[in-house]
């Protein structure tokens, strides 16, 4: 029977014949630092979604180390944005943000720092606990590596509904919260608060524990007393935001790091900010409508004791002007650094020529912004209603330049004027800014601003239209007015031009197009820059100078070289790597300002004089990560005796150097040093207090002493990441007694040791385990990498190289407590051991394939087995769970889950030991041959393992 149009088969038939049509998925290919990229510029909610469409992208989901959960993520489809009002929507999104704090902070990989953590949420108690208690937890694993931590907490009414018992029970609410989490507020460095009424000493309270803090920004937030005083010498306050707050006084009385200041709305008559100790201030943004009761502000006086104002803005929200012009030889010591001038939201029926007063006073001013425009949307109209509210009338500020004639500027560049209209009132002032300002630049004049709320203006109040002139011929005829008459004070000084904005009219997307065909420095500020090139003389010139000039105009965060050579290591001979490190530092003496503002540094196959790196690290004063792969120098002693405080990281790949001093590095905290060859220890630690991560590879030959991390390790007692790489060699570790070792390695929480040759026990490792009292993880791989070993015994022994002979070593402890987790898995398998030379013979692998093959190694492991605990005797056969998943040929023996039903674990773990005897990745895809014996190792399991939580065991994993 034939199939009818449009049946199953014949779609099918079609989707096939138009298979080119399919989008192809490229984003799961990107590499996972790639994705983790993308992913961290999303919500984290978002990106957690993400995460879950794909097996590919499902394990990034714990890898985020920038955090940012907001209420706006679980807002319902079907609900806009102003149904977050509603009671109901409140508590289901704020539940939402609860749970996924708690969720994702708690099952996130560890391992991973926390950069970065931005949660908003709404004042409801028990969500709000919830959050603190999870944050709290976060900040004790990752107080050293959390740069910013954030908290806005919203409320359930906005401002202008809520009425005063409101706001008190906002703020009991608030303060409830504060008392219950008080650790995760002291670790906060933002903190947004709005709509509180507070006791007086409320907010210093919060200010005291919130020691981190470096951003406070409060809005509609009154105290029942009517003083607020921010007298707490706080060392990390760089940002106060403080708005609307009904206050009579604010007194900064010693915030030592305060830079920018943000004060809207008061209602005091007198002036609102009292000045105490505040070097640091360069940023103020004042906010008022003025009212009769309000006394006019004398910045000489208001500003008497801060100097160093670079950047000030003045809002007068389209009412009476509150600022007193002064005389430039008073105003003149308070605002002789400013730089940047805005006044804002101007009446439009007065005049601005008072506004000259600030030019007189501030010789350093470059750019100068006035807005002039009635926002006839928060005005209010009624006369009656601005009697009673005590609103004034608009009325012109009578001011006459002391200034002599001719007066000049001659650091004003830039002049803008937003809400410009061809009256006599503009052209007259326009025509003074060109005559006093000798330097200037451009001038740039913008009709009036229209917001969206605008569009719905009530047709009862008349505005007065708009005479912007629109098309070129009034522009140019505007022009020919302003200049007529008018005695340039440069003749290269060019007349007004005329904007329309029709620019910032443009949708997103076809803005977005515009700017990235863009240069970078005219779209956005220049943050983070790398670059990848190879060591060509002129090219790396032409970088060198770009980046310097760039490196001038933008501030940035990172920047990074990494400086390739033409060939691979083993293609190079001794004079080639001699004339890489000459071209190397000609570059490096015709750019070394390039290289001065250096984060990241990378260099390769190179000869270098003595003192040529010990140059470089002094010039690239900002560098924090330094890798050097086949780096070597004339002489035979690599010292860095260099005092630099900022090298973070630190990555040395077969330099052949007989020592490396780190005499004075304060910040390292990463190590990586691979291979060497001569016989004694290759590193002397000195003054590296903060070294808490060491990683090092070496092939064990016969000349090589023995190393006793006792004393190569005695000046560092910080180290909490150890990681040991033998290469499939000889084993070039001591072991030693714990009495010596503990107290080198006493903070040590992660050790790996890789790569163990496979014919030698590995009982040896156990007084790792016995000097270790924090040790959380350990992994061991015991791995013979064929493709790397020597396996001609003439050559192996011309080259040194050992024979691999067990370690002696007789171990006291017998037992780890709290061990919960113990991974078996098989050989790893690379894709270079494809290629491998069939004349080597190796020993197949007798890992446990079969349910039943681990049925069996489970037995012979925990025979005889004396339990630590005596709950974990009973049940654990009939616990044991086996799944197999029908895409991989994984199987996974899981405990966890269970036995905390059956109430097996008498608590929760606080200590996790990952102990895995690794014998192949799990992301390997070859193929074993089932075996029916155990694997190495089981003697050792059967000693450490005493108190056996869950056991996972994983055969080759495949995707």
């Amino acid at each position: 029977m034939k199939n009818k149009k449009g049946s199953r088969r014949n779609r099918n038939k079609s989707a096939a014949h138009n298979n080119h049509l399919l989008v192809v998925d490229r984003f799961t290919k990107l590499p996972d630092d790639v994705l983790l990229n993308i992913l961290e510029r999303l919500n984290t909610p978002d990106a957690v979604r993400t995460c879950l469409l794909s097996k590919r992208t499902i394990h990034l989901r714990h890898l985020l180390s920038n955090l940012n959960i907001s209420l706006h993520s679980f807002l319902p489809h079907y609900y806009g944005y102003y149904a977050t009002s509603k009671d109901a929507i409140q508590i289901q999104m704020n539940a939402a943000v609860s749970d996924a704090t708690d969720n994702i902070l708690n099952f996130r990989n560890q391992e991973i720092p926390l950069r970065q953590l931005s949660i908003t949420f709404y004042l409801k108690y028990y969500d709000c606990l919830a959050i603190g208690k999870a944050v709290a937890r976060a900040m004790a694993t990752h107080s050293h590596n959390l740069d910013s931590a954030e908290f806005i907490i919203l409320t359930g009414k906005r401002a202008l509904y809520c009425s005063i018992d409101d706001l008190r029970h906002n703020g009991k609410l608030l303060m409830t919260f504060f008392g219950a989490c008080t650790d995760a507020f002291a670790g906060l460095t933002r903190l947004h608060l709005r709509n509180l009424r507070l006791a007086e000493a409320d907010i210093p309270n919060i200010i005291a524990t919130c020691k981190r803090l470096e951003y406070l920004k409060l809005s509609a937030c009154q105290i029942e007393d009517s003083v607020l005083q921010l007298q707490l010498e706080h060392p990390h306050l760089v940002e106060l935001d403080i708005s609307t707050a009904n206050l009579d006084l604010v007194e900064l009385n010693s915030l030592p790091n305060l830079k920018r200041l943000v004060f809207s709305v008061w209602v005091c008559p007198q002036e609102p900010l009292s000045f105490g100790n505040v070097p640091l201030l360069s940023s103020l943004s004042l906010t008022n409508v003025a009212m009769r009761w309000h006394k006019v502000i004398r910045l000489s006086q208001f500003l008497a004791n801060i100097t160093f104002i670079k950047d000030l803005h003045l809002n007068f929200l389209s009412e009476k002007i509150w600022v007193h012009p002064e005389c430039p030889e008073l105003l003149a010591p308070v605002l002789q650094n400013l730089q940047v001038l805005n006044l804002d939201e101007l009446p439009e029926e007065c005049d601005i020529a008072w506004t000259s007063f600030f030019l007189e006073a501030a010789p350093s001013l470059k750019e100068m912004c006035i807005t002039v425009w009635d926002h006839w949307c928060e005005i209010e109209t009624d006369k009656v209603e601005r009697e009673e509210q005590g609103y004034c009338d608009k009325t012109n500020l009578e001011w006459e330049s002391s200034a002599p004639d001719g007066f000049r500027h001659y650091n004003l560049t830039k002049f803008t004027i937003y809400g410009f209209q061809p009256n006599e009132n503009f052209l007259g002032y326009i025509r003074h800014i060109m005559e006093a300002a000798v330097n200037l630049e451009d001038i740039s004049l913008y009709d009036r601003k229209v917001l969206e709320c605008c569009e719905d203006l009530d047709p009862k109040i008349k505005v007065a239209p708009s005479r912007y002139p629109q098309t070129i011929v009034e522009q140019e005829l505007l022009r020919k007015q302003i200049t007529e008459g008018l005695v340039m004070a440069s003749p290269h000084k060019s007349a007004p031009v005329m904007v329309v904005d029709r620019f910032t009219t443009l949708p997103d997307d076809i803005l977005l197009n515009i700017m990235d065909r863009l240069d970078t420095p005219d779209a956005i500020p220049l943050r983070q820059l790398s670059i990848c090139f190879y060591l060509k003389y002129y090219d790396c010139l032409t970088i060198g100078k770009a980046v310097a000039r760039a490196m001038a105009t933008h501030k940035l965060d990172s920047a990074e070289f990494r400086i390739l050579t033409d060939y691979k290591l083993h293609y190079y001979t001794f004079y080639g790597l001699r004339n890489n490190g000459k071209r190397l530092m000609t570059f490096f003496g015709a750019c070394t300002d390039a290289f001065a503002g250096l984060t990241r540094l990378y260099l390769q196959n190179l000869r270098l004089a003595e003192t040529d790196i010990p140059n470089i690290i002094a010039i690239c004063k900002r560098l924090e990560s330094l890798r050097m792969f086949m780096c070597q120098t004339e002489g035979t002693v690599l010292q860095l005796q260099v005092e630099h405080q900022r090298l973070v990281e630190l990555d040395i790949c077969h330099g052949c150097l007989k020592l490396v001093k780190l005499n004075s590095l304060p910040k390292l905290e990463r190590l990586v040093f691979y291979s060497w060859r001569h016989p004694q220890e290759p590193l002397y630690f000195g003054n590296v207090p903060q070294l808490s991560s060491l990683s090092l590879t070496n092939v064990g030959l016969r000349w090589h002493n023995l190393i006793r991390l006792s004393q190569f390790l005695s000046n560092v007692t910080s180290i909490r990441d150890l990681h040991l790489n033998l290469e499939s060699e000889r084993i070039w570790v001591q072991p030693e007694c714990p009495k010596l070792l503990a107290p080198v390695l006493q903070n040590l929480q992660v050790l790996t040791l890789d790569d163990l040759p496979e014919g030698c026990d590995i009982a040896w490792t156990h007084f790792f385990l016995e000097a270790t009292p924090f040790l959380k993880e350990l992994c061991i791989t015991v791995w013979d990498h064929w493709c790397n070993i020597v396996t001609d015994k003439v050559e192996r022994e011309e080259q040194g190289y050992c024979d691999k002979t067990n370690v002696q070593w007789e171990h006291i402890m017998e037992t780890a407590v709290n061990i919960e987790e113990i991974s078996l898995y098989d050989r790893k398998v690379e894709d270079c051991c494809e290629e491998l030379d069939p004349k080597i013979k190796f020993a197949p692998s007798r890992y446990p394939q079969t349910v039943e093959e681990q049925e069996l190694l489970w037995k012979q492991i925990t025979e005889r087995l004396v339990m630590a605990s005596p709950h974990q005797s009973r049940g654990y056969s009939s616990l044991i769970t086996v799944y197999k998943c029908t895409t991989t040929r994984e199987l996974v023996i899981q405990l966890r889950a269970e036995a905390r039903r059956r109430g097996l674990l008498r608590h929760p773990v606080q200590t996790i030991c990952d102990f895995a005897v690794t014998n192949t990745d799990p992301s390997s895809q070859h193929r074993h041959r089932q075996q029916k014996n155990t694997t190495p190792g089981s003697a050792m399991l059967r000693s450490t393992a005493a108190e056996l939580q869950p056991m996972v065991m994983y055969s080759s994993f495949t995707e």
